[in-house]
């Protein structure tokens, strides 16, 4: 969740051992890090380098230096000594005081004699060998990347361990200096802004529009203090459900905006009517909520069973916006209650009216309102007697109006083509990953002058913040691929505000780099999606069977299938043909049982003379260091000084490695992926901005289709393309019940399986705005804008529920069916506008 990089006007290995045991193990001990891993530096450590050719001379082994090395350098309490008065410890002193103890160890020789630990090898006070770096904008730095507990908050830990950093900068050095290279609550802390802005937003114009259309300031604080109220109250919730304030929880708050101000204004407005007819506010209050008191309780269960749904899908999308769905929920049951309560009693308090039903204007504020009442009342009696007019022809040309709304909605799926399907919209979250990998068997240094050409390019980008580079790993900090030929650079660009271009304009101009870089393969990925980000790409495309050699050669169709299709970039496979060239030691088992060798003393001493083996630790002051054996560099340069270590068997006689082992040079093991027990290679892509991932699993699909592959052979999908495809289902399934559940409501509101069965038939007139908006926008339908339609059933069913309830009203009143439209479509305009 955080990178840092730690930095000094001071030698490396002072920066690392500051990161190790003053920011690593201050950070570790706070709630919510799971694991800090170090990147780069240099650790010391005691280096007792040996010297093959004595080690022979003398009959001695290099397992033989390492398990003296562990028994000689022990502190052993001995118990204690009771005497009369006094009791005393007895603990045995045999620790390393200096590097002199270590040189002067004595070995005992299989002749019986003994030599000093300084006639076979060297001790060194050094550091270990450097097999990753780690640059902060191409100066050197070590890498600090902490990673959360699985249930801790991203914003909430993020913020301790920024807040802890300033602590630790009091007590640190002058010139140590911490940054910041990445922090993925910022991009989460920005959203959240976002959101809690619109939702004041949406507050605020909201009062606006009511200002507008009821045309007095009492109507709008009373609703104004009615939202505040129902959103309160749904805090409450969210704490008793062990909710917090995210992007989902925030969202549905945000759309309850609308949800909230609807309760309100329908039964204020009803008031307002019932006063015009010259009743008190008393009295209008109670008759007003009582006659819409059923429709009120229907058009709010209509948004309840539509969001409902929702909070229980299963999968990636229930987990995701379960908090979404009930804080919709919650807040409109909430909403229901307060405009039953507090929405009437306010309005009882602060209507002021006369017999005639006339607001008497008192003072000069009043007159104010009075007057702009009366400029927007006159634009409002414009609207009323305009959408009259146009109900009147509509009632005459029915058959006109039928024919144009079934084209408009025919139309409208016409465009669901080019509007595409994806999983999530993709965001500009500042930030972009450009990976590096040379062939297997690179030298370290290699691929770092490689990477250093990158960040001098980089550097000379306008758009570019800072470049953090890792050498020698690639992956996230925590699963780590490390390997000499793999390196990374985490690329943090200006804020939007400070830059031109986007993220993925930025991205496209460093692939174009591919050929500045022969024999290496350069990969640009821009961060995920949030939540997505266990990924490797967008695009994941399995070809699994049975047979590697088989599977291989389809992959590679498929590979290039996908290569080959406009608006994918950044093909990738995991197939590989070969891996780390390496010295491969094949033990001959009778001929090693024969000389009292196991494989396992074997491989030991192998480890030891070659990478070296930690024997012990040497205690100075507060600190330990390793200790580290090892043959020296001269004689670990071919597979002459592999086959030429020493070993000893049980009973001490000495032997060549190569007298119980063959030494011959290959590749390495390839990875071979599994997925149910079927081999696997997953081909990788990335899709460019704009594209419909939708139309690319098509196209796929259609060319897939011609490579007639034997039936043992599968394609399957993962990454956002899965997800898209079980989302969409999912979210059907959430459609189909909401509408299932809004009829219901309706046949118990309306007492009657017709009448709501013809106000359904009017819900797919929102899929003619919702689709065009896409359009014409050039977003597409993902899993946002697919529950914004799922919502559009509610709000459908709510209007025209308030004005069907109305006009049966009417109806029951002694109007006629035209008559009742007519009046009930003028009068429940403005609360349904």
């Amino acid at each position: 969740i955080v990178t840092l990089a730690v930095s000094g006007k001071r030698p490396l290995n002072e920066v690392y051992d500051i990161a190790e045991d003053k920011i690593k193990s201050r950070l570790e001990t706070m709630p919510g890090v799971a694991a800090i891993n170090i990147i780069g530096g240099k650790k010391r450590e005691i280096l007792v380098e040996l010297d093959r050719q004595r080690l022979e001379a003398y009959g001695l082994s290099v397992n033989q230096v390492t398990q003296l090395l562990a028994v000689e350098n022990l502190d052993v309490p001995g118990g204690k000594v009771k005497q009369s008065r006094l009791e005393y410890n007895v603990r045995l002193v045999g620790k390393f005081k200096s590097l002199h103890d270590i040189e002067e160890l004595l070995i005992p020789l299989p002749s019986g004699s003994a030599i000093r630990m300084r006639e076979i090898a060297r001790v060194k006070d050094t550091f270990a060998e450097v097999d990753q770096y780690a640059r902060l904008n191409k100066e050197t730095a070590v890498g600090i990347l902490i990673q959360k507990q699985s249930d801790a908050s991203i914003v909430d830990t993020a913020a301790e361990v920024r807040r802890e950093l300033e602590q630790l900068k009091k007590s640190l050095p002058d010139d140590i200096n911490i940054a910041v290279t990445d922090d993925r609550a910022t991009f989460i802390n920005n959203s959240l802004n976002d959101t809690k802005r619109t939702l004041l937003e949406g507050v605020f114009m909201t009062g606006i529009v009511l200002l507008f259309f009821l045309r007095e300031w009492r109507s709008v604080v009373i609703v104004m203090v009615a939202i505040p109220t129902s959103i309160i109250a749904t805090f409450m919730m969210m704490f008793f459900f062990g909710y917090t304030f995210n992007l989902l929880s925030l969202m549905g708050l945000s759309l309850c905006i609308g949800i909230l101000v609807d309760d309100s204004i329908v039964v204020l407005e009803n008031i307002h009517r019932h006063m015009k007819m010259g009743k008190g506010p008393f009295q209008a209050a109670i008759d007003g909520r009582g006659e819409i008191g059923m429709a009120a309780i229907a058009i709010t269960l209509s948004d309840v069973v539509v969001f409902l749904p929702i909070a229980f899908m299963q999968g990636m999308v229930g987990q995701m916006f379960r908090q979404f769905g009930l804080t919709v929920v919650v807040a409109t049951l909430f909403s229901l209650f307060v405009s039953f309560t507090l929405t009437p009693m306010m309005a009882s308090r602060f209507y002021k009216r006369d017999a005639a039903g006339k607001e008497k204007p008192k003072g000069r504020a009043n007159r104010v309102w009075v007057w702009v009442g009366v400029k927007t009342g006159r634009l409002g009696d414009r609207v009323v007697n305009f959408y009259r007019g146009l109900l009147i022809w509509s009632l005459k040309h029915r058959l006109k109006v039928l024919t144009v709304v079934l084209l408009a909605i025919f139309g409208s799926f016409t465009l669901m083509p080019a509007i595409g399907f994806e999983f999530m919209s993709k965001t500009d979250q500042g930030k972009f990953t450009v990976k590096m990998e040379m062939p297997p068997g690179t030298a370290l240094d290699v691929t770092d002058r490689e990477v250093a050409r990158m960040e001098e390019k980089l550097a000379r980008l306008p758009d570019v913040a800072n470049c953090f580079s890792t050498v020698g790993v690639s992956g996230n900090g925590i699963f780590n691929n490390k390997s000499s030929h793999l390196a990374k650079i985490n690329v943090v660009i200006k804020p939007k505000d400070k830059r031109e271009r986007t993220v993925w304009e930025i991205a496209d101009e460093v692939r174009t780099w591919q050929d500045q870089f022969p024999g290496v393969e350069v990969k640009v990925l821009e961060t995920p999606t949030p939540g997505m980000d266990n990924f490797e790409a967008p695009i994941i495309i399995e070809v699994t069977g049975p047979d590697y050699e088989g599977l291989a050669y389809y992959a590679e169709k498929v590979r290039q299938i996908v290569a080959a299709t406009n608006g994918v970039k950044d093909v990738n496979t995991s197939y590989e043909k070969s891996g780390q060239p390496e010295y491969q030691v094949r033990v001959n088992r009778d001929r090693s049982t024969e000389l009292g060798f196991t494989t396992a003393e074997i491989a030991q001493a192998l480890r030891t003379a070659m990478a070296g083996t930690e024997a012990t630790k040497y205690k100075e002051r507060d600190k330990e260091v390793d200790i580290r054996v090892r043959l020296s560099d001269v004689n670990r340069k071919s597979a002459e000084d592999i086959g030429n270590v020493t070993i000893t068997n049980r009973v001490g006689q000495v032997y060549l490695l190569k007298q119980v082992a063959d030494i011959t040079m290959a590749d390495g093991p390839t990875v071979i992926r599994h997925k149910n027990r079927d081999r696997m290679i997953s081909i990788t892509a990335n899709y460019k901005q704009g594209t419909s991932l939708s139309s690319l699993v098509q196209v796929f699909e259609e060319r897939f289709a011609k490579l007639n592959m034997p039936d043992e052979y599968k394609i399957g999908y993962d990454g956002d393309i899965k997800q898209m495809q079980e989302s969409n289902i999912d979210m059907l399934y959430a459609l189909i019940l909401s509408l299932v559940l809004v009829y219901m409501i309706l046949v118990i509101l309306y007492e009657s399986f017709l009448t709501p069965f013809i106000r359904m038939l009017a819900l797919p007139c929102g899929i003619i705005g919702a689709l065009g908006a896409l359009f014409i926008t050039g977003n597409s339908l993902n899993m946002m804008s697919i529950i914004g339609i799922i919502m559009l059933d509610g709000l459908a069913a709510k209007n025209g529920t308030l004005l069907i309830d109305y006009t049966n009203t009417l109806m029951e009143r002694g109007m006629s069916l035209r008559e009742a439209l007519l009046e009930a479509g003028t009068t429940r305009l403005r609360p349904i506008f």
